[in-house]
């Protein structure tokens, strides 16, 4: 589908008394025909929205992206602290904490304080969603003792999360992390 807001905002046209297409606009045209045309068109607006948006929310820095793709390595029955994603990523443990309540994020609810308690202010990035995180975490396999706090065997600390960084790196082509067991689960029974 056309839309005129997407070129003018990738700057394929411009209104300059009318609206008029740009030399980058001209250039697409001539090398994008027919269908790719628009998919182009659709790819880099995405882009462009991405980035502003980024932007705007003030999380531009690549290290919010570490966090991110760190949070792709904890998986369900393990828990990470926001004190570590804090240490792997140079950024404070607070910071971490506001970045996780304001933008939605896969596996947040799995990032705890550093003594293996649910944080207080934790909500999740769905407001429509009122589960609560300790069942969802016990359901996924994680242990909490009598006070509440998560089992520390199953955290993954920020030098499990530095050592799957350096060893796995990204799959290429979606850049999402490939993921591997740290340690054997305790077992119970």
């Amino acid at each position: 589908r056309w839309v005129s807001t997407w070129s003018s905002a990738i700057g394929w046209i411009a209104k300059r008394g009318g609206w008029s297409i740009t030399e980058a606009g001209v250039e697409a045209i001539a090398e994008f025909a027919g269908d790719e045309f628009i998919s182009e068109l659709t790819r880099r607006y995405r882009l462009h929205r991405k980035q502003t948006q980024q932007k705007q929310s003030g999380y531009g820095d690549p290290r919010w992206a570490e966090v991110v793709k760190a949070l792709g390595y904890v998986e369900a029955g393990w828990w990470t602290a926001y004190g570590d994603l804090a240490t792997l990523t140079g950024l404070s443990a607070q910071s971490v904490g506001k970045f996780l309540r304001t933008e939605k994020t896969n596996n947040a609810h799995r990032v705890l304080r550093s003594n293996g308690s649910i944080s207080p202010d934790f909500h999740w990035p769905d407001p429509d969603r009122s589960d609560d995180p300790r069942q969802v975490l016990e359901s996924e396999g994680l242990q909490f003792d009598e006070s509440g706090r998560a089992d520390p065997d199953q955290r993954v600390t920020a030098d499990d999360l530095r050592e799957q960084r350096a060893e796995l790196g990204t799959d290429g082509e979606t850049g999402s992390p490939t993921r591997v067991r740290l340690r054997s689960r305790p077992c119970t029974g």
